[in-house]
């Protein structure tokens, strides 16, 4: 069926590209038409001839566009292409808002941006510029110049807010939020890049490795570089959690149960999808969870 069904597309194709190519012959009954002008022609055909199928007009109006380069008027060039354009653009968005619906949630370790909000804010967009698009743009060539000119700005309006979520979940200033700023903390085995900025200050690292750094240089030099106030072995949590002192411990979810293995009171106060904040010491943590309870966010 779908070999038929392009065969199909493919004549329909040929056949009009034939009758304008005949119409630019010296043989043409119709007097002195030139290409330019059997072009023109063409582009505004296509959207009666071919109005119940709308591959075939997608495809006609692409070649046109392309194959007119040398002989179309430039206006006719851009809203040729343009028009096209905004077909393609109105059926990514109607797959974007049919994603939207059909996935409920989209999971992954860096694109979990692609969450139901994003794919309809998107489509929404993408059907309302393309419906735009095509039916001004072969009528009037300037507003495909302005279309052209609005996508980009105009997406990125459209996404702001159903970015902002993706952009926090990525950023350490809800973390450093919960840390109290005259309290020590440390990383175990997870290295948070914003976390030092937001707090104004160093955070050690606890690694026997310091792959979390995602440098081989401190790989490689990492029995030079090791202990110094930035970065220790893992095995120096032991001796920072029998001090009295508030301490906390900032760490990767999959880390927790190798952290837990040091004993001491160590108490969950926050956690998002990177990163889990706990705080060391009875006394301290408890005061924590009294004072600053409302700030969990699916700490366990």
């Amino acid at each position: 069926r779908r070999a038929n069904a392009a065969l199909s597309q493919t004549q329909e194709i040929n056949r009009f590209l034939s009758e304008l190519l005949s119409k630019a012959s010296p043989n043409y009954v119709g007097g002195d038409v030139t290409v330019r002008e059997a072009l023109d022609h063409a582009s505004q055909q296509i959207a009666t001839s071919f109005r119940d199928q709308p591959q075939v007009e997608m495809g006609l109006r692409g070649t046109l566009a392309h194959n007119g380069v040398t002989v179309a008027a430039f206006p006719a060039r851009v809203a040729a292409a343009m028009s096209a354009t905004g077909r393609w653009a109105a059926l990514a968005g109607i797959a974007a808002l049919t994603g939207a619906l059909a996935l409920p949630r989209i999971d992954g370790a860096e694109f979990f941006v692609l969450t139901p909000r994003v794919l309809a804010a998107a489509g929404v967009f993408l059907v309302g510029w393309g419906t735009v698009t095509a039916v001004t743009s072969t009528r009037l060539p300037a507003v495909a110049v302005v279309c052209a000119a609005c996508f980009a700005p105009g997406l990125g309006i459209a996404l702001l807010g159903p970015l902002t979520t993706y952009a926090e979940a990525r950023s350490a200033s809800a973390l450093a939020r919960q840390i109290d700023p005259a309290a020590r903390v440390v990383a175990f085995e997870s290295f948070e890049p914003g976390l030092a900025f937001y707090l104004g200050r160093p955070v050690p690292l606890l690694s026997d490795t310091g792959g979390e750094l995602t440098s081989n240089y401190v790989r490689a030099q990492l029995g030079r570089l090791t202990p110094s106030a930035t970065l220790r072995p893992v095995a120096a949590l032991s001796t920072l959690l029998r001090d009295p002192a508030p301490l906390y411990v900032v760490t990767a979810p999959a880390r927790l149960r190798k952290l837990r293995r040091f004993g001491g009171r160590l108490i969950a106060l926050y956690a998002d999808r990177r990163s889990v904040l706990l705080a060391a010491g009875a006394s301290r943590a408890d005061q924590i969870r009294s004072d600053g309870g409302q700030h969990r966010s699916g700490a366990s």
